[in-house]
């Protein structure tokens, strides 16, 4: 089962969605920002994605463009950061076992899937959103 970590107010959520719904693939959604994340959920993400810590944060927020991002911060740091502030957790991100994605762009969750299924090529196609 997939799970998708989005906002409903992020247009990249919403197209992430429409996707998973449209490759009728069972998912769970997670709104991050009413259900916060627990330590142990935003280090296995960061696992699961390959990145570091920062590269979880949204880097265009205004609370790390202007109090954090001149910062030199350690990975517990950003992670304990993170679970104070969920805004700052870039948006979506798609999780399936041992995989995930941040879906922007959004063809990145067609890659996902494909992992797992046979692509259709003609969504990616017909969708140029999605580049």
């Amino acid at each position: 089962m997939y799970v998708i970590y989005y906002d409903p107010g992020c247009v990249y959520s919403l197209i992430c969605l429409a996707i998973l719904r449209s490759k009728k693939v069972n998912y769970k959604k997670v709104k991050y920002l009413k259900e916060p994340l627990t330590l142990e959920t935003i280090q296995s993400l960061i696992k699961k994605l390959n990145i570091s810590a920062v590269d979880l944060i949204r880097q265009d927020h205004p609370d790390w463009k202007n109090f954090y991002k001149h910062l030199e911060l350690t990975e517990e740091e950003i992670m304990h950061l993170m679970l104070e502030n969920h805004g700052l957790i870039v948006r979506p991100i798609i999780v399936n076992d041992d995989q995930a994605v941040i879906g922007r762009p959004p063809k990145k969750v067609i890659r996902l899937l494909s992992k797992n299924k046979e692509t259709v090529k003609s969504y990616t196609n017909e969708n140029t959103i999605l580049s």
